[in-house]
């Protein structure tokens, strides 16, 4: 997706209307397919682990379930070092992953002794949750945008993805 993005982007550089609507678009593309994904993973994380595992991996299923919010996360960020790229502003990029490798870095050196793999996927998912806001912040500022037409692209996916969560949460209690 990235890579016909970014092409996209690069061609929309010069309209700036177009170059949002196009970002609000990709955002709520990404967030139909992650949303879901994400919270099935972690839903199933125990049937998952267990049958392609084996029971002996049942202590990967905390981690797993973490590391599915990592993975959203991380997949609604990859847009928008994207979109810095095309506009000709890479260094936003690099700024804000030296920034996220300052955060992460020592919170892995922290947690890992002390908490081992769950420590480290703590560390990435809140480490990815801080970067999440303030990756759409800077993007916001460059595209002049506001956080509800952003969110008009995403209350759909997330409206129907917690009706999933709590629809599977509702069966599997009974």
């Amino acid at each position: 997706i990235n890579r016909s993005v970014m092409s996209g982007y690069s061609l929309l550089q010069s309209d700036k209307e177009m170059l949002r609507d196009s970002f609000c678009k990709t955002v709520g593309m990404i967030s139909i397919f992650i949303f879901p994904i994400s919270a099935g993973l972690a839903l199933t994380a125990p049937e998952i682990v267990i049958i392609f595992l084996g029971k002996k991996w049942i202590e990967a299923i905390p981690i797993l379930q973490l590391l599915t919010f990592y993975g959203a996360f991380y997949a609604l960020q990859t847009n928008i070092s994207i979109l810095f790229f095309a506009i000709g502003k890479p260094r936003i990029t690099t700024l804000l992953s030296l920034a996220f490798i300052t955060f992460l870095v020592p919170g892995l050196l922290f947690y890992i002794p002390r908490y081992g793999f769950n420590g480290a996927a703590w560390v990435y998912v809140i480490t990815s949750a801080l970067f999440l806001p303030l990756n759409y912040m800077i993007a916001m500022r460059e595209l002049e945008i506001s956080l509800s037409r952003i969110f008009s692209f995403l209350w759909r996916p997330i409206f129907a993805t917690t009706l999933m969560f709590l629809s599977v949460q509702y069966i599997s209690n009974d």
